[in-house]
């Protein structure tokens, strides 16, 4: 029987881990969706990473596409300012 628990407890921890990085994902969407990213937003982020166990790969990735998401954003009223640069 410890075998089928021990199996049965890391496919819930797998499952959770994956629905931590989709929150933590959804989180870092939000908070650049109006091409800006406050301290305050990054120190809620940097929390969220470090509790939800988002490793340093992940993190890279999830910055990329919060660039890309940001980005368009920015440029969506064809100017783009110097704040925003």
């Amino acid at each position: 029987m410890g075998i089928f628990k021990s199996v049965s407890d890391k496919l819930r921890e797998m499952k959770q881990r994956a629905k931590n990085k989709k929150q933590f994902i959804n989180n870092v969407m939000q908070s650049v969706q109006d091409g800006e990213l406050t301290d305050a937003e990054m120190d809620e982020l940097t929390g969220q990473y470090k509790e939800f166990g988002i490793t340093e790969s992940e993190l890279k990735k999830i910055r990329i596409a919060a660039y890309v998401a940001a980005s368009k954003t920015v440029k969506q009223d064809g100017v783009v300012s110097n704040e925003e640069y």
